[in-house]
Parts: C-alpha cells; structure tokens; sequence
C-alpha cells in the first residue's frame, strides 16, 4: 500500500517540518520514494509504490494546469471514461493520465459532491491553493486509512495514526468510550479511535476543512432496497456473476503479478473462478492462487482446492502457516500503536512473504461473502410477521443443523419476536430482557461504562428484516475492523488486498436479494455458488473451516493465564482479572467445536488481549 501525508495551516506559512515527520514514520508505503508539493499554508506528500501500469512517481502530487488545485490520490480508480463523460472531462483525459488528473477534473467540475462519482478504493487529499482549502476523502468501504488530528492550529493528515503521533508532542490521551465500545465487542463505526482527538475520515465520508474548522459528512453508506420475489434463480445469477466479472477485472488490474489468497471456502473460491473467466476474456494470466495448509482437520481444505484445480488447472503456491511470537506481537503494537495483527492475519504473513517473492504486489481476497451472502436467523421475524408460524419453525430446526447459520437456541425469540417489536419498545425492554434471557451487555470482565444505546431502528418500508439485519451489520464497526486491520499487514509486508466482494455495486445487489437467494434450505450463499459455476464438490460443500485453534496459539504465545492475570487494563480500572482468567480458563477445558460459550468467548478473549498489547505498548 502507498499512503499520503499533509500538515495544514490556514493562516501562516506550511509547517514543512511536520510532514518530513509525518512521511519518516511510514517507510513501508514509500519504497518507491516520496512525492511532495508545498505552498503557502499546505505541506502535501505521496508516498510512492507503484502497482498500476503507467503509474509513475511523477504523476503525484498531481498540479491542476492553472496551479489552483493539487491532488494526492492513494488507491485506484474504476470505471476512469464513465467519471470523466459524467464530469465533461473526457476530452481533456487519456489513458496515460494518472488516476490522480481524472479525480482532480472531477472536482474541478462538481467540487466536493464529487467523492461520490468516484468507483474504486482510496484516500484522496485535494488542495485549493486560492481558497486554503482542503479536502479529504476515503471510499465506501474504507479500503485505504486515512486519520487525522489537530495539533493547536494545525491540522495533520495522514495514512497510518503512528504518524500523527509521531508529529504530536504528546501521545493523546486514551478514549475509554470508544474502547468500552471494543471491549464490548461492538467496535465504533464512527470516527472515534482508541486516542482521544485522533480520528479516521470514516469510510463512505468526505472532509473539508478551512480556516473556519472541520467539517465531516457522509457521501455513501450500504442501504437495503426491497427484493423482488417475481425473478428466477436464473436471472439472479446471471446479474451476481455480471457483476462478479466487472468487480474482478477491475481489481485485477497492475503492473505486477497478482495473487489470490486462496482456501478452498465458496467466497476465495467464487472470487478465483470469476478471475479465471475475466483472465480468459481479457488474455492475460489469471491470478496466481496462494494457500496456507493446515495439519489441524477442522481446517483442512485441500479436498476442495484439489477440486477446484481439477477442473481449473492452475499451478497453485502453497505455504505453511506462521507460528506465533509474542514478542512479534508486542513489536506489532508498538510499531503501528494500534491493535496487532488478529491471529488469522498473523499467521498469514508467509502468503505475503510469498507474493514478495513472486515480485506480486497486488493480492485478491474472498473477503465479504459471509456479511453479504450467508443469510440471516432474522428470516425467522419476516415469516412470523406474514403468519407463517410453521415456516418459522422449521427454518429454526433447519438452521440448527446448519453449519455456521447463525442459530441459537433463543434464536426464535431474540430473531424472530424481538425484531417485530417497534424501535421505542425494544428500546425500553433491552435491559430487562437482557436479563431474563441472561444475555450480557459484555464480556464479563469490562469494567468501563457505557452510555445506553437505542435499538437498531426498524426497517425502511418494503425492505425484510433479514436485509436489515445484514445491512445493519454493515454499518457497524466490524466491517472497518477487518478491512482496516488487513491493510495495516499486507501494507507492512509490501501486498496491496483487494476485495472484489466488497464493491459497493456486489453490496447494493446483495441487499435487494429475497433471502431464499441467500440461504435455499440448508444451503447458504445459494446465488453465489450458482454465479460462479463452482466445481460441484465445492458447490455442494455444507461446512466451514474452523480456525479457534489459532487464537487459542496465540494465547499460549503471549503467556497463557499469566497473561490474563497481569493486565495492565486492569491496573487502569477497564477490566476485571480474575474474570478474564476463569474466561480464559473455559476455553481451556472446553472445546471451540463443540462448546458455543468457549466459541464465543475465543474471539472475546483476543479484543482484550490486543488492547492490552496496544495499551503496553502506547503508555508504558
């Protein structure tokens, strides 16, 4: 990943030395050099690497030809002819602009409603010389960081928050409300961060900031639409693979090799067989497929890889897993001052050590087909509220023998009566049905307090609980946590992840899908399997690999109980120890694959661990 810096003034000159700060501390998203521009109240850089062809450290900072605008644009831009026909720009663009001119001309011609004509995935800064002021954006989905903070009357930006901290001259206090938040296992989705006065532009958001301060509004953000039960099976797989193709070739293209991450599971495999056709259609290479393999049975998936490359003859890489190191962990923490890798990512890293190898610095992922296409327990509330009480009844058995569907035991109450009480009620009735129902409000062991929140909202008109349900998913914090977290590990290890899955257009198309699209009996991403034209072992496939025992590696690496014991978080008051320790203790004596509180309490377990490792790491 490349990355941008800035340190703003509105009034005086450009404070110069701030951004040889801000660029010193993120030599990972440079290694093909830093490109900056500096004028009266403004210090801009891109820090170069390059992954698209015609790509050339020249291009950035990009200049307007009247010198009235300068662009910083970190990520790529989609569909460049369709933007620059919508703007009036295409006479002035041609293929060997970079990405950078046909955003400048876009603002140039709409100014900051811009943002949303932009497809792709980026952090963008826009500098308006005459006026002193700037703009800052990110993408829908978050894919490339951008933070920011002010530091008395300066304003700082920049990619990674252990540069602004770095160019701060004081670490920043921590916001307990954001991490009560965390520690609840409900990360914020606003632009809160674990530092009081350091915030992210959240995704789908624009910035704009001048003299008279900071303003930030949202340009994009997931909504569900009503489904059409009158379409077939048919017509909803050709428009899923339709979009599939156009999501993938778009994602595909650099001036490196590209990877895919690859497992065997429906979403990696669905991305690859996509990628396959595209590379047909446009004659080039299809990407090379990269795979970790486990020894462990509840994570082994090379029956269906075999699968897929018998009918795809592709020439897989394969490579063991990590081992896990605690000290690497803390070496994470105190490098980014942020959480560490999640163990599943940190056992990845051969894959990007791989893709260095292979001189790849562009890798594909499945990521998103679980949020977007694996259906929701809500279901149960559409049926009851048309009157469907046996429906209900037998999708909930359904679910209980389906793997990773979502099913609890209360599941006919907490997904199927609850949702159909209006937003005030339930708001009113959580805390004493939380307590009936023995549901926390948290783990058992947060101390900090949290405000009370109001339930989610009820659906728009038309729209079923289960697309609001899973809307509602997207919305919250843990679609930023994982997409944030990856990119700060693969830009470290040199590779740059894209999602296909996560394009804004494969999104609004799996919010409109009836759920019976979703999940047909105990199939689940039914429309996914069929748009991809999977080998019918995988198409077939009923489970999902397990990966509990990674974190449970992780645990051990860090210290085990000892860990848990000695918390420096419970030394400031956030979290109760010997909670901690019996949680730990359960998951020690119970099994993941057979015991749902030790499954639950797994992931839990590791939010904590990692704030603990952060908070060591930014205050000891």
């Amino acid at each position: 990943m490349s990355g941008v810096a800035a340190a703003i003034t509105f009034r005086g000159p450009a404070p110069l030395d701030d951004l040889h700060t801000l660029i010193a501390a993120a030599p990972h998203r440079a290694p093909d050099g830093t490109g900056t521009w500096l004028g009266d109240g403004a210090a801009l850089a891109k820090l170069h690497r390059i992954v698209l062809p015609g790509q050339l450290t020249s291009s950035q900072p990009y200049v307007c030809r009247d010198a009235s605008r300068v662009v910083i644009f970190d990520g790529r831009l989609d569909a460049r002819d369709e933007l620059a026909a919508r703007t009036a720009s295409g006479g002035r663009l041609g293929a060997e602009d970079d990405d950078a001119a046909f955003v400048a001309a876009a603002i140039a011609a709409c100014g900051d409603r811009a943002i949303a004509l932009l497809d792709g995935d980026f952090a963008l800064l826009a500098w308006e010389v005459r006026t002193r002021t700037l703009l800052a954006a990110r993408d829908a989905l978050g894919n490339r960081p951008l933070h920011w903070a002010m530091r008395g009357s300066t304003l700082l930006l920049a990619s990674d928050i252990a540069q602004l901290l770095a160019a701060m001259r004081v670490v920043p206090k921590p916001d307990e409300n954001a991490l009560a938040d965390l520690l609840s296992f409900e990360p914020a989705s606003d632009a809160r961060t674990l530092y009081e006065g350091v915030s992210r532009v959240p995704p789908g958001h624009v910035l704009v900031a001048d003299e008279r301060g900071v303003r930030v509004r949202e340009f994009w953000r997931p909504e569900p639409r009503p489904a059409d039960n009158r379409r077939s099976d048919d017509d909803y797989a050709q428009e899923c693979r339709a979009l599939l193709k156009r999501s993938v070739a778009a994602r595909m293209r650099a001036s490196t090799p590209v990877l895919l991450f690859f497992s065997g599971g429906i979403d990696s495999s669905s991305v690859l067989a996509t990628a396959v056709d595209v590379a047909r259609d446009l004659g080039v290479p299809p990407p090379h497929p990269t795979t970790m393999v486990f020894d462990e049975p509840e994570s082994d998936e090379r029956q269906y890889r075999a699968a897929f490359f018998e009918k795809h003859p592709l020439c897989p890489v394969e490579v063991h897993p990590g081992v896990m190191d605690g000290a690497d962990y803390r070496a994470q923490a105190g490098r980014r001052r942020v959480l560490p890798d999640m163990p599943s990512e940190f056992i990845g890293r051969p894959l990007f050590r791989r893709a260095n190898a292979l001189g790849a610095r562009v890798g594909l992922t499945g990521a998103g087909g679980d949020f977007l296409f694996g259906g929701s327990t809500h279901q149960y509330a559409d049926l009851l509220a048309g009157g469907r009480l046996l429906a209900a009844g037998v999708r909930y058995l359904r679910d209980w023998k389906t793997n990773e569907s979502g099913w609890t035991p209360e599941g006919l109450l907490t997904s199927g009566v609850w949702p159909l009480l209006p937003q005030r009620v339930r708001t009113a009735l959580r805390r004493p049905a939380r307590l009936v129902m023995r549901i926390p409000e948290a783990p058992a062991w947060v101390r900090l307090p949290r405000p009370p929140r109001a339930a989610v909202p009820d659906p728009p008109p038309g729209v079923s609980h289960a697309s609001w349900e899973i809307c509602w998913s997207l919305r919250s914090g843990w679609t930023s946590v994982f997409i944030e977290s990856g990119e700060r590990g693969a830009s470290e290890d040199g590779v740059e992840p894209r999602h296909p899955l996560w394009d804004p257009a494969v999104i609004a198309f799996a919010l409109g899908l009836p759920e019976r699209q979703r999940r047909r009996d105990r199939t689940m991403k039914f429309v996914l399997r069929r748009a991809a034209h999977l080998p019918d072992a995988i198409a077939r496939r009923g489970t999902k690999a397990d990966f509990g025992h990674v974190i449970e590696q992780a645990f051990e690496a860090l210290g085990g109980r000892r860990f848990f014991e000695t918390l420096a978080v419970a030394e400031a008051g956030w979290v109760d120890p010997d909670a901690a320790a019996r949680g730990y203790d359960l998951t020690r004596t119970h099994s993941a694959l057979t015991d749902p509180r030790s499954a639950g309490l797994l992931p839990r377990l590791w939010m904590l661990a990692a704030v603990e490792l952060w908070y060591r790491a930014a205050y000891s």
